[in-house]
């Protein structure tokens, strides 16, 4: 994908939204990462060595693909898809920050609070931003006002309206 973005962009277009990423390369590389799947060739059990030949190979005979195959640029793919390097983002998409929450949001894992670890660490549903997740209680411990009150994480703490920052 990443070799082919620049060729097919419209392609691209539709696979990030359906990814819920702003990049399809990178975005595929982070969930097949997510979720446990190899993320090098190296993984797949093929040699280094091996390398040169499947440049040579996939060169030597023409075929249809949307970029112009050329030795130099797949052997350089090749290179980075046996490392397991995560693809870099087209030019203009955003960057993913999701490998950075979730470092942060795991390092809430020691915190002593069991209830303030559990809010901090749990995470949403897929898709669904921290900012729109509704935190609960039991009812029996909840006022009507904070069943109402947002709430949002902050570099300080946790913080609702008037209490910014304590």
């Amino acid at each position: 994908m990443t070799y082919n973005a620049p060729a097919a962009r419209e392609a691209m277009d539709r696979i990030a939204p359906a990814l819920g990423v702003p990049d399809a390369p990178t975005g595929l590389f982070d969930l097949i990462r997510r979720t446990g799947g190899p993320t090098s060739l190296r993984d797949l059990g093929m040699a280094e060595a091996d390398l040169d030949r499947a440049a040579e190979l996939a060169t030597a005979q023409p075929y249809p693909n949307p970029r112009e195959l050329t030795r130099t640029c797949l052997a350089d793919l090749l290179c980075d898809a046996w490392r397991g390097r995560r693809p870099q983002a087209a030019a203009g998409s955003a960057p993913d920050l999701r490998p950075l929450t979730d470092e942060v949001v795991a390092s809430f894992d020691g915190c002593a609070n069991p209830r303030l670890r559990q809010l901090l660490t749990d995470p949403p549903a897929l898709g669904t931003p921290w900012s729109d997740r509704k935190v609960t209680k039991p009812q029996s411990q909840l006022s009507s006002q904070e069943a109402h009150m947002p709430c949002r994480v902050t570099l300080s703490g946790i913080s609702s309206p008037g209490h910014e920052g304590k």
